[in-house]
């Protein structure tokens, strides 16, 4: 930390005056006389209803920073000059939204001009790929969460953005990263009801954002209102399917699914501090059932139907704004997310008691400080902490006398589990606490300056392990008692970790009549915490195997075994161009370097370097020293206007991809046979394509709107799982020599939303197609106890049968005095529709395996129904909702 004091004194004295925060926008334009077409000097530029505001230069021009996404109405006013407003002005985070004013001389004091701003179809400074989704369109979609909306837009595919692997998107929240160190994966999710505006970014990003390879999820949250407001609305739900194939699905009951949700909005004791809450419970039973036909202990059971992926959430959020002064802001929120559930495991359908249950929670604490220095300058301070654990178990208590015997846990191929229980207990969590800075400044009219200084101070807790039999001096206890066993054994891993994160970038926005171009540079260093071994050949410091290292005490092995891991370092530069053609039509062009931490997971794995003494490879060993994994992306595209309500944005893009994680080969040790791996930099991945996107918007008087998505995309690498290595190697397969398609190469995405609306109704639909995705065929050769051995074909040559879905919603209103009343319905999967997700590898469909030919007199029939293959049946909802 000290070596990294003199890196942060240095960059903040040269970038003291250029910082921002990607949660607001900026407003400018130029005021001029509208008889002679002279530039009005101190012209008063102000945003009705807050203390925004600027006054012209001696060229006309001002310059509103520091502008929270939305839409605005602006006043303009002059000595000798009719007033005008101008309404309908929307601003979105990172943006310029321009909007110029002709004044009208007058000698009388007359009422004031009000226009409606002209909808700016395009964006003239967008220099990459780019999707916006407002909280007013949320609200009328068939969407339950934040990630449904991320799957529609262009270039993503099942939550990867432009075929990237899980965990490389950055996930921000009201500018501060919310991202799980561990996982890589969001850390507290945002619901739909408090989304502001949501932006995702496919292509290219600024410098301002890091720590991500394939794109930015940057969510804004809502403030509280001048007035008091409110919603209260009740969902029921249940699946409505005649499909056999689902267990439990027999009889539609609107009560067995609930959603309940309640907003509140306001001032709180002064107009100058607002609040805003949301709060919502959701219970969904799932819709793949067990049966109850056995207990874990191997009795008889109730036959009772077992909703075995379940889904429960409880979620809160909480904000406080609190404008201090003019030109100061402070505010508060709080988010906090408990989930519990399960996920289906097709082995214990008829022990489902067996199977562990899962536990996610999150909150996250955020303090944000706003000044304004002068009209053409603010900084903000941010002060953040959240939390992210995740835990999975049978019974919570280890020591709990229902666990039953790991023995019992075998079954005859092609057969259900007719008793036992999961063994290992896992428990991680992570806390993150952040300290930034932001600074903004219009240091000229043609360059808006940033940069940025963030510290991220990571702690993360890690505890599993595997049940065992309880013995006495090496002979098992009888009966069965559970036992935990000694931190010393290969299947008991714990640790905590303390690394840190230390950023700084320098960007600038030149805003030129011609061009925009954003061009910057971004610093990270990371100090990982750990530790890796100076003789792999003898990992184990509790239980070292060369001769010399047993006869060492174990304080000396302590100062041998180990060296630190190298801190970590890192540049990547940034570049995008916007080009403007006609007033209505913008090339773009980008380029970057994105480089990215690997997921904590990787680098602490099996912390104390247990390797078991068996023949072959039986272990990963986490790598402390792995390197930033790196990806260089470029991009081309096109916006083109129609109208004054209709965009089509078309952009080719090209990214390559280097130090993916993988697994190492073999590290031979001092015992003969035994064998092990360790996570290294070695996988590379590239990925080529073209999304095109289509919008109308719902401007006054329109009442239909639609958006379209597609994108073509190839995705192909050398490993789509960082230990796919690891299992050819286990199960006796070549290595892979040639790159192939990934997991999710879809190589056809479309998303198109349908928005219908009248004065007291609102209709939208969701139509949404993608082509088969890859996977891998194998041939039963012959069968062995426990085993199954398949010939060899090329990894992810076939592909899956394609998928369709469509999901719609509709909204009556009613008027009853102050309240509005809504009769609300969705349903997803309108048609019922049976999309194959997951298929029998011999045949590539979910329908049928020639394996139940061959399987046997000991095969369950059932075994090969497959619900869990299939995509999610018809749900139906029914609500209503108050609002005041």
């Amino acid at each position: 930390m000290k070596r990294l004091i003199p890196i942060f004194l240095t960059v903040g004295c040269l970038f003291t005056t250029f910082l921002f925060a990607g949660v607001t926008g900026k407003i400018t334009g130029r005021v001029i006389d509208h008889e002679t077409g002279k530039p009005l000097a101190l012209a008063n530029v102000i945003v009705e209803g807050t203390q925004l505001g600027a006054a012209t230069d001696s060229n006309g021009y001002y310059f509103i920073l520091n502008v929270p996404p939305g839409e605005y109405t602006l006043v303009v006013s002059m000595m000798g000059y009719q007033r005008m407003r101008v309404e309908g002005v929307r601003v979105s985070v990172d943006f310029t939204t321009v909007q110029n004013f002709e004044l009208t001389p007058t000698v009388l004091e007359l009422g004031e001009i009000a226009v409606v701003a002209e909808r700016k179809v395009i964006r003239h400074d967008l220099t990459s790929s780019l999707s916006i989704v407002k909280s007013r369109d949320i609200e009328v979609m068939p969407v339950e969460t934040f990630r449904e909306l991320l799957d529609l837009q262009a270039g993503v595919v099942k939550g990867h953005i432009r075929g990237g692997r899980y965990g490389e998107v950055a996930y921000m929240i009201d500018g501060i990263s919310v991202t799980d160190p561990y996982s890589g994966d969001i850390a507290v999710e945002v619901d739909n009801s408090a989304i502001q505006e949501l932006q995702v970014v496919s292509g290219t990003f600024n410098a301002e954002y890091g720590q991500a390879m394939s794109g930015v999820v940057n969510i804004v949250t809502k403030k509280g209102s001048d007035e008091f407001s409110g919603n209260f609305v009740v969902w029921l739900a249940d699946y409505y399917t005649t499909d056999t194939k689902f267990t439990g699905l027999d009889k539609f009951n609107p009560s067995q699914n609930k959603n309940v949700r309640f907003t509140l909005s306001g001032p709180l004791l002064t107009k100058n501090l607002t609040f805003f809450l949301t709060s919502r419970y959701y219970y969904n039973d799932g819709w793949l059932y067990g049966i109850r036909k056995f207990l874990p202990t191997g009795e008889p059971a109730d036959n009772r139907i077992v909703p075995m992926n379940y889904y429960r959430k409880l979620f809160f959020q909480g904000k406080l704004f609190y404008q201090v002064t003019k030109g100061v802001n402070l505010s508060y929120a709080y988010l906090d997310n408990r989930i519990n559930y399960k996920e289906y495991d097709h082995y214990f359908k008829y022990n489902p008691d067996g199977d562990w249950r899962r536990f996610k929670t999150g909150y996250n604490h955020q303090l944000t400080l706003t000044h304004t220095i002068t009209p053409k300058t603010f900084y903000s301070l941010n002060i953040a902490h959240f939390y992210s654990s995740y835990k999975h178990y049978v019974y919570e208590d280890p020591y709990d006398p229902r666990y039953v015997h790991p023995d019992l846990l075998t079954a005859p191929s092609y057969s259900f589990a007719h008793a036992g229980t999961k063994m290992q207990h896992f428990y991680r969590w992570s806390k993150t606490t952040t300290l930034r800075v932001d600074l903004t400044s219009q240091v000229r009219p043609s360059h808006e300056m940033k940069a940025g200084l963030e510290l991220q101070l990571y702690n993360l807790f890690m505890h599993e392990f595997e049940i065992i039999p309880k013995t006495i001096e090496g002979v098992e206890v009888v009966p069965f008692e559970p036992y935990v066993p000694d931190f010393t054994a290969p299947n008991h891993n714990r640790y905590h970790k303390h690394p840190y994160l230390a950023s700084c970038y320098a960007q600038d926005k030149i805003e030129f009549k011609d061009m925009i171009v954003n061009v910057g540079v971004r610093f990270d260093y990371f100090e990982p915490d750990g530790v890796v071994l100076r003789d792999p050949a003898d990992p184990n410091i509790l239980d070292p195997w060369r001769p010399e290292h047993q006869q060492m005490p174990l304080e000396e092995r302590e100062k041998i075994w180990w060296k630190k891991a190298t801190p970590k370092k890192q540049i990547s530069p940034r570049l995008g161009i916007a080009y403007p053609i006609t007033d209505k039509g913008v090339i773009h062009f980008s380029y970057g370097h994105f480089l990215q931490i690997p997921q904590f997971e990787y680098l602490y794995r099996n912390p104390e370097f247990e390797v078991p003494k068996t023949s072959g490879i039986s272990t990963i060993l986490g790598n402390a020293d792995l390197d930033a994994q790196r990806t260089v992306m470029y991009e081309i595209g096109l916006q083109q206007g129609f109208r004054n309500d209709m965009r089509m944005d078309v952009t080719l893009f090209y990214r390559d991809i280097r130090g993916w994680v993988g697994t190492s080969p073999e590290i031979n040790t001092v015992i003969p046979g035994t064998k092990y791996v360790k996570y290294v930099n070695k996988d590379y991945a590239n990925v080529r394509g073209v999304t095109f996107s289509f919008d109308k918007y719902r401007i006054s008087g329109s009442k239909f709107g639609f958006s379209l998505a597609y994108t073509y995309q190839i995705a192909e690498g050398t490993s789509s799982n960082p230990e796919d290595a690891f299992n050819d190697a286990r199960a006796g397969r070549e290595p892979r020599k040639e790159v192939v398609p990934l997991d999710w190469d879809q190589r056809h995405t479309l998303n198109v939303t349908l928005i219908f609306g009248g004065t007291n109704f609102e209709t939208s639909f969701i139509f949404k197609y993608g082509s088969g995705l890859p996977y891998t065929p194998r041939v039963v050769q012959g069968t062995r106890v426990g085993r199954t051995l398949y010939t060899g074909l090329k990894e992810n040559c076939e592909r899956r049968p394609p998928t369709v879905d469509v999901d719609f919603n509709y909204t009556y209103r009613v008027k009853l005095g102050r309240l509005t009343v809504a009769l609300l319905v969705k349903i997803f999967n309108l048609f019922d529709i049976r999309n194959e997700y997951g298929v029998f590898e011999d045949t590539g469909r979910a329908t049928y395996t020639l394996e139940q030919r061959t399987a046997g007199g000991d095969a369950d029939p059932n075994w090969f129904i497959r619900p869990d293959f299939y995509s999610e049946p018809r749900q139906v909802q029914i609500g209503i909702s108050i609002e005041f």
